[in-house]
């Protein structure tokens, strides 16, 4: 959220002269093309920023409390789902990176939420089932996302595949420094350029 709208938005501006008819004027503007529920997660993200900040002493007032879309917003709309062929010329478009091709089976074949992918580390695998133990930060959403997902080609494959290129390593989808990939930033440095080749 912050790299993608906050940060060209706020720039250089001093967080003690944005008022609240700038966040409406960028929420409305964003409503033409995003959703509600993305809107309200920009939003919170902001408000969040200067609620901090006035904590610390930065600014006197959070001006994004009141900020509102003045206009229309786009529907919810229905999820789209993938047909198996879909899926499956997704996973061969990104057949040269494994990585991508595990995190798109993981999602298409086992379901999970792109924050469970995140989190997952090896010792969350048996032979079986994948072990959801937790998300992006700390336990997943809700006790219902506490779960074992039996393992099924093609993740079985891609898994033993991926596990024996990094034998070593504690997260599954790790970083240089160590700690779990950026999966926001892989999906739209390496997923997204590559499997937009099954389109052609």
């Amino acid at each position: 959220m912050w790299n993608q709208h906050l940060k060209s938005h706020f720039g250089t501006v001093i967080l003690s002269d944005y008022k609240t008819h700038m966040m409406s004027d960028f929420l409305t503007g964003l409503a033409k093309t995003l959703r509600p529920r993305t809107l309200n997660s920009i939003k919170w993200l902001a408000s969040a920023i200067f609620a901090h900040a006035v904590a610390s002493g930065h600014c006197e007032t959070n001006p994004i409390r009141d900020a509102k879309v003045l206009g229309k917003t786009l529907g919810h709309g229905d999820t789209k789902s993938y047909t198996l062929e879909e899926m499956e010329n997704v996973i061969t478009a990104l057949v040269d990176r494994v990585d991508a091709q595990l995190v798109m089976a993981l999602s298409f074949f086992a379901g999970m939420r792109k924050g469970e992918i995140w989190g997952l580390q090896w010792s969350d695998v048996d032979g079986e089932f994948i072990h959801v133990r937790r998300g992006i930060v700390g336990p997943p959403k809700s006790k219902k996302s506490v779960r074992s997902i039996p393992i099924i080609q093609p993740v079985r494959g891609l898994l033993a595949l991926w596990r024996g290129k990094n034998p070593d390593r504690v997260w599954m989808f790790q970083n240089t420094e160590g700690g779990a990939l950026n999966l926001d930033l892989f999906a739209r440095e390496v997923i997204r350029p590559r499997s937009a080749q099954s389109k052609d």
